[in-house]
């Protein structure tokens, strides 16, 4: 049997190589076409190396986020949106609403172990390009109101930051791990009444931690330095994305001491999945999330 890092057949397959196997395959499939050795091999020998030299994930961190743990890096010629986005609207689509408890490390109280529900809401489509690749598109209606701090007419500019901020992180050809689809998020804010799970959007005057319903941002005043406004901003676009991330099923981060699947945000980090500081890890995102 012949493989196409030269090793030998009985060595094992690092989890780099497997990843990148899975992206070669995403590339040169097509309906009724053959995927053959040559045309993997000659692929393998061109492109470089992704999973260590293009991710600002090192090892060590990569790590941290434990072993249990796969992580999806983009490909090198991801689909563009001008591809596909014209064959959206007459996909199949199909609503996933759910809710996920996620644990937490700590002690159980009154019996019960300690964590929280993580709200999945999504629209999603499958959409094939004309090359024969498919999307995976994820659309997150919300619902919103303001709360102190932040006006409608903020509105509009801040989904457009949000919507970059999502092509930065997730739309930059991240690929499902077993059928190759490539990942696209979109959001919609939708300005509403009011309703359980109306999020509620605000600057207030003292920070506070934000969750799914609440997006407690920075505030963004003009009377701040150039270099404050960009980190405040930076820091609000980071938090939102985190949040939405949880919309699609991301989880806060795999602990690497126990079974836990997310721990409490004590303080700002740059290791794990979902960093909740500025060095948030780009286009890196938990494989085992969606399929």
């Amino acid at each position: 049997m012949r493989r196409l890092d030269g090793a030998a057949a009985d060595a094992v397959v690092d989890r780099q190589a497997r990843q990148r196997l899975v992206d070669l395959v995403a590339h040169v499939k097509a309906p009724g076409k053959r995927v053959t050795f040559p045309e993997l091999a000659a692929r393998w020998e061109r492109q470089p190396e992704q999973a260590v030299a293009s991710s600002p994930l090192t090892a060590e961190r990569a790590a941290s986020v434990g072993a249990s743990t796969e992580l999806t890096y983009p490909v090198s010629d991801p689909v563009r949106l001008e591809q596909w986005s014209h064959r959206r609207v007459g996909a199949p689509s199909a609503e996933l609403r759910t809710e996920r408890f996620d644990p937490v490390q700590g002690a159980p109280r009154n019996g019960l172990v300690p964590g929280r529900y993580t709200l999945i809401r999504a629209w999603v489509r499958r959409v094939q390009v004309e090359d024969g690749r498919w999307v995976r598109s994820l659309t997150l209606p919300l619902p919103v109101r303001f709360g102190e701090g932040f006006t409608p007419e903020m509105l509009p500019g801040f989904v457009t930051r949000w919507r970059a901020a999502l092509n930065r992180h997730f739309n930059a050809g991240l690929t499902l791990p077993r059928s190759g689809d490539q990942l696209h998020v979109d959001v919609r804010l939708i300005p509403s009444a009011g309703g359980r799970e109306t999020i509620e959007l605000s600057m207030p005057a003292a920070s506070g931690r934000s969750d799914q319903l609440h997006f407690r941002l920075m505030r963004e005043s003009p009377e701040l330095d150039p270099a404050a406004l960009a980190q405040a901003r930076q820091w609000n676009d980071l938090v939102v994305v985190h949040e939405l991330g949880h919309f699609i099923a991301c989880r806060t981060r795999i602990s690497t001491r126990s079974r836990c699947s997310a721990t409490p945000r004590r303080r700002p980090r740059a290791t794990g999945s979902w960093p909740t500081s500025a060095a948030f890890p780009a286009r890196v995102c938990p494989a085992g999330t969606w399929r």
